[in-house]
């Protein structure tokens, strides 16, 4: 799932997976909300805890802050949400793939 979240995110958001998940890549403003979205939906859709997120993601600061934009965003932003709803949307239409050919099996 952390994997598909990545690939999804950073193709809904036209970025290198590579940059999002390497910590000495540059921060580009596209990289910096690829990597937000990301840690909002290992929270929020994969339900992971707080130090599986610090695991993946490698800073404890970072993710706090991190999850407190990112609530803060959805709660008071139509354009967030709107990107949330159609990243979900094939976050949904991948798992409902995957199980389709797993029950195909």
């Amino acid at each position: 799932m952390r994997k598909l979240i990545t690939n999804t995110v950073c193709e809904h958001l036209r970025v290198d997976p590579d940059d999002v998940t390497d910590p000495t890549a540059r921060r580009s403003s596209a990289t910096c909300m690829a990597r937000q979205v990301r840690i909002y939906l290992f929270r929020h859709i994969a339900n992971m805890s707080v130090q599986d997120v610090m695991d993946e993601t490698g800073c404890l600061e970072c993710v706090v802050h991190e999850a407190e934009r990112d609530i803060r965003r959805a709660r008071d932003s139509a354009v967030f949400n709107a990107m949330m709803e159609a990243i979900i949307e094939k976050l949904e239409g991948s798992n409902a793939n995957a199980d389709t050919a797993a029950a195909s099996v």
